[in-house]
């Protein structure tokens, strides 16, 4: 998956299922497509190697990897099919000349979570 949308849910009245539905929605509404591919802590699949969530018409694959963190939901379109995505003809790290890294989501007032070079995320609080 090269571009995806990172939730951050920490809600403990949701289900994981709940929480995957969430984020392929805002997904939808932030790209126009529904994902199929959603990556998760190792502590959100209790123990399964993976889910499949119904969402808008679509099934999203749950998978989990262990540089998520808990409770946030890196979630995209992986594979061949993949859309291309309008970003002006620009690479990522060329956005609004920023570093080779770009941040994806600010989860909270000082807390930045980027995606680096090489599909690790980074996370950092600055004081």
């Amino acid at each position: 998956m090269n571009v995806g949308l990172l939730w951050y849910d920490g809600s403990s009245q949701r289900t994981v299922e709940d929480k995957v539905a969430r984020a392929a929605t805002r997904h939808h509404d932030k790209f126009g497509h529904w994902p199929n591919t959603c990556f998760v802590h190792p502590g959100c699949l209790d123990d399964r190697d993976e889910l499949c969530v119904s969402c808008g018409g679509c099934q999203v694959r749950v998978l989990s990897a262990p540089n998520v963190l808990e409770d946030h939901f890196w979630i995209g379109h992986s594979g061949e099919s993949a859309p291309e995505l309008d970003i002006g003809g620009k690479e990522v790290g060329e956005i609004d000349n920023m570093p080779p890294c770009r941040i994806y989501r600010q989860t909270e007032p000082r807390h930045i979570v980027r995606l680096r070079q090489g599909g690790t995320l980074q996370s950092t609080t600055s004081r």
